[in-house]
C-alpha cells in the first residue's frame, strides 16, 4: 500500500502544470485579474452561457422533484384503488356464504367497479414512472450541457490570456480543454437521445391511462 501511495504522489509532481490546472476544471481568478477591462468584457458571453445552464439545472431538477411527487401519488392511488378491491372481492365472498341473492349483485358491481377502477390506476403509476425517468434523464442532461459551457468558459478565458499576453496563460492546455469539450458533447448528444427516448415513451403510456380512465 505504502508502494502505491508513493507512485501516485510521484505521478502527481511531475505531472506538468497545465495539465494540474485542467484537472481542477477552471481557470483561475487570481490569472483572470490579470486582464484588462476590455478582456474582461469580452469574456462576458461565455460567463453568462454558464449562468444559464446553471439555472436549467436547477429548472431540471425541480421538475425532478416534481416528477417523483407525482409518481408517489400515482402510486397511493393504485393502493387505494387495490384495497377498494380487496374489499369488495371480501363482500362478495361473504354475499355467497350468507346466500343473500340481492346482496350477492350488489358485491358482483361493487367488483366489477372496483376492478375498472384498479386499471387506469396502474397505468397512471407506469406513466409516472416513466416521466420521472424522463426527468432524470434530463438532469443528466442538464449536467452534460453545464458542462459543456463550462469547458467552453475555460477555453474563452485561455484565449484571452494569451490575446493579452499574460505570462501564466502558458500554465493552461488549450489542447486539453479542446478534448474535453469533444467527449462532453458527445456525452450530452447521448443524453437529449435518451431524453427524447423515454419522453416519448411517458407520452405512449400518458395516452394509455387517458384512454382507460375515460372508460372508468
Amino acid at each position: 500500500m505504502r508502494k502505491l501511495i508513493l507512485c501516485l504522489a510521484m505521478f502527481m509532481i511531475t505531472q506538468p502544470a497545465a495539465s494540474a490546472a485542467f484537472l481542477k476544471g477552471s481557470v483561475e481568478y487570481k490569472d483572470l485579474a490579470r486582464l484588462s477591462g476590455e478582456g474582461l468584457q469580452a469574456l462576458k458571453e461565455t460567463e453568462f452561457s454558464v449562468f444559464l445552464a446553471n439555472v436549467r439545472l436547477a429548472a431540471a431538477r425541480n421538475a425532478g422533484e416534481d416528477a417523483r411527487e407525482a409518481l408517489k401519488k400515482a402510486e397511493n392511488e393504485r393502493e387505494n384503488e387495490r384495497l377498494n378491491l380487496k374489499a369488495a372481492e371480501a363482500e362478495h365472498k361473504a354475499a355467497e356464504a350468507a346466500q343473500d341473492g340481492d346482496r350477492l349483485s350488489k358485491a358482483k358491481q361493487s367488483v366489477e367497479r372496483a376492478k375498472d377502477a384498479v386499471k387506469p390506476a396502474e397505468l397512471l403509476v407506469k406513466w409516472r414512472q416513466k416521466a420521472f425517468d424522463a426527468s432524470k434523464a434530463g438532469v443528466r442532461k442538464a449536467k452534460l450541457a453545464l458542462e459543456v459551457a463550462e469547458t467552453k468558459r475555460d477555453m474563452a478565458r485561455i484565449d484571452r490570456l494569451v490575446l493579452e499576453g499574460v505570462p501564466t496563460s502558458k500554465k493552461y492546455s488549450r489542447p486539453d480543454y479542446e478534448a474535453k469539450l469533444k467527449r462532453v458533447q458527445q456525452d450530452h448528444m447521448k443524453a437529449i437521445e435518451r431524453e427524447k427516448r423515454e419522453m416519448s415513451a411517458a407520452e405512449q403510456l400518458r395516452a394509455q391511462y387517458e384512454k382507460a380512465a375515460a372508460l372508468k
